[in-house]
């Protein structure tokens, strides 16, 4: 017979196991009666998705307005968007691992949170410091919920509906992609830039809310079953990540033979080394890199940095052509880009769906011969070439993304066991963010090498400088659409199916 202080704590632990109806208990089960449990996890994920994609343009198109309100150099500026993108590219793997660790639905939630509390004081910022600490602040959040959005679809999702669940991340991404120049430039023009943030501020919070009330708990592992977080590991990745942004950032804007860039890019190959060595030896690595020796993940790692090169060459090239090679004014141009987000927000859930069926080894092939043919074609086109065929071969570039993307990440994610789904998921951000690096200095040193142009205003140029712009974006073009064939070479060794049914 128990007594005091004893019997008093067996009572407590006795009624917490009896009364498991708590607030959050009794809402996910009402809910749950009417609302299937993995339609809720996408939704959350879809929101996350799209708001990630559209805060990339949404403040570009606002970075000369912030020059003239904080009445600074456009080189302080810039950094609003690069520290959001350096803070997110290094701190997306750890936050994939930490979410294996200490909970999927704990840093989704945790990081939704941040993100929007980064928003609101960006919003509320009175001085350029004040706004790019706010978007540190945002970027860490942004990471966080990123970096496991794929990995709370996979695990809602069975295997035969993976892909069409993908699918719609896609389109969430496309969305993302088509709304931020718009909604940016007509905040801009209305409420001002302040709004840029502010109006998304309900948007993170509802996420925020939703995830926390109707999200499954997490099942903690005790202290003595988890695996230490490999702080080292971690540290030196986001250093690495850091020299190799600003490297490529430092050497498409001053020169790639400048000390500057090869002293960071040097500095990005030892770290990538020690990071390596730290990895092997660990025995809870943020990236358990025995998972590269699988072919099909390799294989579908790679394809995704490659494919991800080639399409935002597209993106950095298109505006040169219609508004410096055709002299279009930039709203035409932009309703003319506005091809591939519409294509890609309605053949997502498709192509994701006819991949549950017959699988990658199909439809990623079948992507990358698309988009490498629409890169020709685009390559072809005349200055004076009819705008439905430019058109045209933009939406048909989207629908080659389209095919390709659900499926080859479907097959990533099917490949990763059950205890690293959240730093798998991860992995895919940081290999886009990677690919877009790298594709963005690509595509501008091919382009200035071959047009001549390095800077301009499409009223001023000549005739022969508007042909010189047409016939550097064709040999870009052309250099980018021979690496989607190759990549399509590439995906037809992918081997089998390597899919798994996790729940």
């Amino acid at each position: 017979m128990l007594a005091g202080p004893a019997r008093e704590s067996e009572c407590y632990h006795l009624r917490r196991r009896l009364n498991p109806l708590t607030a959050q208990a009794i809402i996910q089960q009402t809910v749950s009666k009417r609302v299937n449990y993995k339609w809720v996890a996408l939704g959350i994920a879809a929101t996350s998705t799209m708001l990630g994609t559209s805060d990339f343009s949404i403040i570009l198109i606002a970075l000369p307005t912030l020059t003239e309100v904080f009445d600074t150099r456009t080189s302080t500026v810039v950094w609003v968007s690069l520290s959001f993108q350096l803070v997110s590219l290094g701190l997306v793997l750890p936050a994939g691992r930490f979410g294996d660790l200490f909970g999927k639905r704990r840093v989704f939630v945790g990081g939704m949170l941040v993100y929007a509390l980064g928003m609101l004081i960006a919003g509320l910022a009175n001085g350029i410091v004040m706004l790019i600490v706010a978007r540190t602040i945002q970027s860490v959040g942004a990471a966080a919920s990123n970096a496991l959005s794929s990995a709370l679809v996979t695990a809602a999702f069975p295997r035969e509906e993976r892909g069409k669940a993908l699918g719609v991340l896609m389109s969430a991404a496309g969305v993302g992609m088509m709304i931020g120049p718009s909604l940016g430039g007509l905040l801009l023009g209305t409420l001002g830039w302040r709004w840029i943030f502010l109006t998304r501020v309900p948007l993170a919070l509802a996420a925020f809310a939703v995830a926390f009330w109707l999200l499954e708990r997490d099942h903690d592992r005790g202290e003595e079953d988890r695996p230490r977080f490999d702080v080292a590991g971690a540290v030196v990745l986001f250093l690495a990540a850091t020299a190799f942004a600003v490297g490529v950032n430092r050497g498409s804007s001053g020169g790639f033979d400048t000390l500057v860039f090869q002293g960071l890019i040097a500095a990005f190959v030892a770290l990538v080394t020690l990071f390596i060595v730290i990895e092997l030896r660990s025995s809870s690595p943020v990236i358990d890199l025995r998972l590269f020796s699988r072919r099909a993940f390799a294989i579908g790692s790679g394809l995704m940095v490659a494919v991800t090169m080639t399409v935002v060459s597209l993106s950095f090239l298109m505006p040169f052509y219609l508004m410096l090679g055709r002299g279009l004014s930039p709203a035409t141009a932009g309703l003319v880009l506005l091809a591939g987000p519409s294509v890609m927000i309605f053949l997502s859930p498709i192509a994701g769906r006819i991949s549950d069926v017959v699988g990658p080894r199909v439809l990623t092939p079948l992507g990358l011969g698309v988009i490498a043919g629409s890169f020709y074609a685009l390559s072809s086109l005349s200055q004076d070439a009819p705008t439905a065929l430019v058109w045209l071969f933009l939406a048909t570039s989207a629908a080659g993304s389209s095919l390709f993307n659900p499926p080859n990440q479907s097959a990533i994610m099917g490949a990763a066991p059950l205890d690293r789904l959240g730093t798998v998921s991860a992995l895919i951000p940081t290999l886009r963010n990677v690919g877009l690096i790298i594709g963005i200095a690509i595509a501008e040193a091919v382009f200035v090498a071959t047009s001549g142009i390095v800077d301009g205003h499409a009223s001023s140029l000549s005739l022969h400088e508007r042909e010189q712009v047409v016939h550097g974006v064709a040999v870009t073009l052309r250099v980018f659409g021979s690496m989607a064939a190759a990549a399509m070479l590439l995906a037809l060794l992918r081997g089998p199916d390597p899919r798994l049914s996790h729940r």
